[in-house]
């Protein structure tokens, strides 16, 4: 918001007080331009943005563990690339909610990501029953072989990002700008370099290597074993995550804008493909907003942005969709109530 702006709100905002009308908080209620998704817990809330950004069915769905994340946080550029919601799953058979979901969807793929310990061998059967075309279970021995096998069903790619496999909370900065770029999330560790990623890296002819995180996850020989490598990180998750939309933002657009808990990783995971479809940023939270992105969505947003939390008021307050109300909507709800428009 410009200063002039803010000298404009300022006034305006002192004459609703005038009229007893109220603070700039009575804007928000006002505001349309807000929406939450969610359900009663992270499976429901993963089937919820499954409706709402595939209501016309989907050819493909990519199901990932609801409550492990080694494998499931490598699914979102795989998701993007088949233009697939991801619905999340615990450790046992498809809840009911979950079969109505792909029963409407009527997808001809089902790609599993993970192996029976995260994703059990009856779930395959349910799909079976459901009459799905193609089931494809991807998984390597571990995490980081996952990654790789996902890596490779993304076909050629230029770009990589590369996070430490041990720890979900860089991968969630990036999952929803690699899903956009339909570029591979890869793990690795500390303080070495999988050889197995070096190789994919090499193999491949990769431009640009990202590495997601500061020293205290990805170490400085690590990222120097590889050529045209970028570290981008923050102090925190929250600060990574700005620096990681910073970054790419010319990747991004901010007609909507998500907002989601950087405490658990499935609701930023869920919605990844959704928000990659639209080119929009996703906002870890700490139920609440780091000045930093707060300037850098402020910078972005329009009167016609959408600001939607993921998840309940719980992980994700009212009061901070409420931070940001843009320039013209507090103008012109404040002339309205004034009766000056």
């Amino acid at each position: 918001m410009s200063k002039n702006l803010k000298l404009k709100v300022i006034g305006l905002s002192m004459v609703l007080i005038s009229l007893s009308i109220g603070s700039t908080n009575a804007f928000a209620e006002e505001n349309s331009n807000k929406d939450r998704i969610y359900g009663n817990d992270r499976i429901q809330t993963s089937i919820e943005i499954s409706k709402k950004g595939w209501k016309e069915g989907a050819d493909s769905v990519v199901i990932a563990a609801a409550y492990d994340f080694a494998d499931a946080l490598s699914a979102a550029p795989l998701a993007k690339k088949y233009n697939a919601p991801i619905i999340l799953n615990g450790k046992s058979e498809l809840s009911t909610n979950t079969i109505n979901e792909i029963k409407r969807l009527n997808p001809k793929n089902i790609f599993i990501l993970g192996g029976e310990g995260v994703i059990p061998g009856k779930v395959e059967n349910q799909f079976k029953a459901l009459n799905v075309e193609n089931i494809e279970r991807i998984y390597g021995e571990n995490r980081y072989e996952t990654s790789l096998k996902v890596a490779e069903k993304l076909g050629k790619v230029e770009k990589v990002f590369i996070t430490n496999g041990e720890t979900y909370a860089d991968a969630l900065s990036v999952s929803s700008i690699a899903a956009e770029m339909e570029c591979p999330i890869l793990y690795t560790k500390k303080d070495e370099l999988k050889c197995e990623v070096k190789d994919y890296i090499n193999n491949n002819d990769i431009k640009n290597t990202y590495f997601i995180g500061g020293q205290g996850v990805l170490s400085n020989s690590v990222v120097n074993e590889v050529k045209n490598s970028k570290r981008i990180y923050g102090d925190n998750r929250y600060l990574t995550n700005s620096e990681v939309l910073k970054n790419f933002k010319d990747e991004l657009k901010f007609d909507n804008v998500y907002f989601v808990t950087g405490n658990n990783f499935a609701d930023a995971l869920a919605v990844a493909p959704l928000s990659s479809k639209e080119k929009s940023p996703v906002i870890l939270t700490n139920k609440n907003v780091d000045k930093e992105i707060e300037n850098l969505i402020n910078e972005n947003i329009t009167g016609e942005t959408k600001l939607i939390a993921i998840g309940g008021e719980k992980v994700v307050p009212e009061s901070i969709l409420d931070k940001f109300i843009s320039d013209f909507d507090v103008i012109e709800i404040a002339l309205k109530s004034i009766n000056l428009i």
